[in-house]
């Protein structure tokens, strides 16, 4: 029955694969990939319920990487950034790396300011795929916004008080622009 679920997946049936993986798992709780398949037509209108539904596939099968893969991803689009961190590492630990994971848990390490890491994480990527543009850009615009972190800092460092509120505000501007 899975199978079946499988293509209307594909044939953008999510109502029927979310109704006959909610059966199956009705029948056996235990099948990992009734909760894939259901967490996979749930990921663009209960993103929620889909990390339920991943956890659930997780706890069932901990080795299976696109779970942990598909978790990451829809904890980024909730910004839950150290959920996509922790799921991202362990879907690379156990599938090994790739530009697309890494520019996944990069975005992550953006978004919480951990700027060194996400840098370093597009830099990899690139190696993986010298062709994405997507870690290209990615790698820019992280290396744009340590460039304008480091502008700040220096005077916040040799210039007391004054400078450091104006490093404060520069920071909320970088937060406000890397939310866009």
């Amino acid at each position: 029955m899975l199978w079946r679920d499988a293509a209307r997946l594909e044939a953008g049936q999510n109502a029927e694969a979310i109704r006959d993986c909610t059966a199956a798992l009705r029948r056996d709780r235990r099948e990992a990939d009734a909760w894939y398949l259901r967490a996979l037509a749930r990921s663009q209108t209960d993103p929620a319920g889909a990390v339920s539904d991943l956890s659930q596939a997780i706890s069932r099968d901990p080795q299976e990487a696109e779970a942990w893969k598909l978790r990451a991803e829809i904890q980024l689009r909730r910004g839950k950034y150290e959920e996509v961190v922790e799921d991202s590492s362990e879907a690379m630990r156990l599938n090994g790396a790739s530009a697309e994971i890494l520019c996944l848990r990069g975005q992550a390490q953006y978004r919480r300011g951990a700027y060194q890491s996400a840098a370093a994480d597009f830099e990899v990527a690139l190696q993986y795929d010298p062709a994405s543009e997507t870690a290209a850009k990615l790698l820019e615009r992280t290396k744009e916004s340590l460039k304008k972190l480091e502008a700040w800092q220096l005077p916040a460092l040799a210039g007391g008080l004054h400078s450091f509120i104006e490093s404060v505000h520069t920071a909320q501007l970088l937060l406000k622009d890397s939310s866009q």
